[in-house]
């Protein structure tokens, strides 16, 4: 919530900038996870799907495509979220910064 920003030697604001660093990473080690886990979703459909309809190619393909379009869609509007959200933290940060240099020690968020 609302958290002084903190100077260190440099005259840095550190505190909030390790914080948005350490979420940041964290958000990106679980897209990374649920990227990997997609595209073993995929893999399986697509193995099962070739075994299962190894004669009648459409048929694999007509249960094949609606996986890959809506593991698709999911995994692409979770990463652009996550994207869209570093971005802002970040511009906040930045804000926070910009703050702190033009008044000094006592801005509070």
């Amino acid at each position: 919530m609302g958290q002084a920003v903190t100077s260190d030697d440099n005259g840095k604001a550190s505190n909030d900038f390790e914080q948005a660093r350490n979420d940041e990473q964290l958000k990106l080690r679980y897209a990374f996870w649920f990227a990997l886990a997609a595209l073993f979703a995929l893999v399986v459909v697509f193995v099962i799907g070739s075994h299962e309809w190894s004669d009648d190619i459409q048929q694999a393909a007509a249960v094949i495509s609606p996986v890959a379009g809506v593991v698709g869609t999911i995994a692409g509007a979770y990463l652009g979220h996550q994207a869209g959200s570093a971005g802002r933290e970040r511009e906040a940060a930045e804000r926070r910064e910009l703050l702190h240099r033009l008044l000094g020690d006592n801005t509070s968020t």
